[in-house]
């Protein structure tokens, strides 16, 4: 009878234990069942790593001139329209000459006088205070015609893009009419631009313009082309920080021979600023 009593609470425990090994946790899985895992292996390497810092900034011209003639008059050509490319020294504009023509009719018996005066002077039939005079005269009036010359006909200061003509063949300019642009001297009646390369100027922090320095290749990425890297590099790096935002200015350029990137594009700079080598990783 005894040892019924104890196998009827030995089967009693086991159908206990059974039974609770059977429920069900919170979530509906069996309490102590297997729970499968996918696990992804890769290998280790060693390899260099690289601690990127991204600025922003807008593409701008390298460089930029507006051609104003002095005095003020009328277009007599133009030899360029917005869009052209130009090189450097080529013919751009052409004013009316009318007082060109009439200074060298002036300037032509001055000239022949200092010619004249020169040997006369070397042969001591002319007194130095003479000499000094004809040829302070002569000097002036040649920079009076150098400078019409250089007014009446606009050329090129270097090699780049018409991006901005005035006016019109046979119309009226005068310098007051174009409003001078902050850095680029003004647009004057034709205004050239170079293109390639662009320039990027960021604003770097105090504690990561340290880590900047000339010639840091850079990557350059803008939404109006996507998913396109341009490579660009440091230019230079100001070591006075501006008074109001206490940021140091950097300026990157970045190669556009082909006149993909526009000036006016908003971009964003990445900069290596921490490179270590030899270093165990892998994926992320």
């Amino acid at each position: 009878m005894k040892i019924d009593k104890i196998l009827t609470l030995s089967a009693g425990i086991l159908v206990l234990l059974s039974s609770s090994s059977c429920r069900k946790d919170s979530e509906g899985q069996p309490r102590g069942a297997r729970i499968r895992v996918d696990v992804r292996t890769d290998s280790v390497s060693v390899r260099s790593i690289y601690r990127r810092k991204t600025f922003t900034g807008v593409m701008e011209p390298y460089q930029k001139a507006g051609l104003a003639p002095n005095p003020p008059g009328t277009v007599k050509r133009l030899y360029c329209k917005v869009g052209d490319r130009v090189r450097k020294g080529q013919n751009l504009a052409k004013m009316d000459d009318a007082v060109l023509v009439q200074t060298i009719a002036r300037f032509q018996p001055v000239k022949t006088q200092y010619e004249q005066s020169q040997q006369l002077y070397a042969k001591g039939a002319v007194s130095k205070s003479q000499f000094d005079s004809i040829e302070s005269r002569y000097l002036a009036m040649k920079r009076q015609v150098a400078s019409l010359q250089e007014n009446t006909v606009l050329k090129a200061p270097f090699s780049g893009v018409v991006t901005h003509v005035a006016v019109e063949e046979g119309e009226w300019y005068s310098p007051q009419m174009t409003v001078a642009i902050p850095g680029g001297g003004g647009r004057g009646l034709v205004e050239v631009a170079r293109l390639n390369p662009l320039k990027i100027d960021l604003d770097i922090d105090d504690k990561t313009v340290a880590l900047i320095a000339r010639d840091m290749d850079v990557a350059v990425h803008t939404d109006a082309i996507p998913d396109t890297t341009f490579r660009g590099a440091v230019l230079w790096v100001n070591p006075l920080a501006r008074s109001s935002s206490r940021t140091f200015e950097v300026r990157v350029l970045v190669p556009n021979p082909a006149h993909t990137l526009k000036a006016g594009y908003f971009a964003e700079v990445d900069i290596v600023t921490e490179r270590r080598d030899s270093v165990l990783a892998v994926p992320s």
